[in-house]
C-alpha cells in the first residue's frame, strides 16, 4: 500500500497532515490553510459511547485494520519529520490560518435558511464573509459541495481544452 500512496492524511490529525502534505509538494503554507467547514458547532459534538465504538469498530473491521495501517505509518513519518519542525510549521499554519480568519469572516453563523449557504443543519457552523473580502475569501468559506461542484466545471473545462 505504501507504493500506491505517498501520504494518507489523517482527519483527527489534520493540521500535521496538511503540513505533511505542504512539504511533499513543497506547497507555501497559505497553500494548505483552510477553514473548518461543514462541522457541527461544537455545542452539539459529543463522542460516541464506548460500547457503540467498540460495536462500529467490530462491524468495519476491516477499515480499522486500514486505518490503524496508516495511522501508524502516519507517525512513523511524523517522527521523521521532527519534532521541533513539526512545531515550528504547526505554530505558522497556526497563524496563516488566523490571518485569513482575521481577513476573510466577519462572524460564525448557525445555518439558516436565508444565508448565501444554506447547509444542511442549525447545527452546522458556516461564516459570513467580510465585505472587503477577497475571492480567495469567497472560495475558502464555500460549503463543501459547492466548492466542488465549482471545481469540478473547471476541471471538465481544462479537459476540454486538452483533447
Amino acid at each position: 500500500m505504501d507504493a500506491l500512496f505517498d501520504l494518507v492524511m489523517v482527519v483527527e490529525r489534520l493540521n500535521e497532515s496538511l503540513v505533511l502534505l505542504r512539504d511533499l509538494l513543497c506547497w507555501e503554507m497559505d497553500d494548505v490553510v483552510m477553514f473548518k467547514i461543514n462541522a457541527r458547532r461544537s455545542v452539539f459534538q459529543r463522542p460516541p459511547e464506548a460500547s457503540l465504538a467498540n460495536e462500529l469498530r467490530k462491524l468495519n473491521a476491516v477499515d480499522t485494520r486500514l486505518y490503524e495501517y496508516f495511522a501508524k505509518r502516519f507517525e512513523q513519518r511524523v517522527k521523521a519529520f521532527g519534532a521541533q519542525r513539526m512545531q515550528s510549521e504547526l505554530k505558522l499554519l497556526e497563524q496563516r490560518t488566523r490571518y485569513w480568519y482575521q481577513k476573510c469572516v466577519a462572524r460564525d453563523n448557525e445555518s439558516d435558511k436565508s444565508g448565501k449557504f444554506y447547509i444542511y443543519h442549525s447545527q452546522v457552523l458556516t461564516y459570513e464573509v467580510k465585505d472587503t473580502s477577497t475571492s480567495l475569501c469567497d472560495l475558502m468559506t464555500l460549503p463543501e459541495i459547492i466548492f466542488t461542484g465549482r471545481l469540478r466545471v473547471k476541471q471538465l473545462k481544462r479537459i476540454a481544452t486538452i483533447r
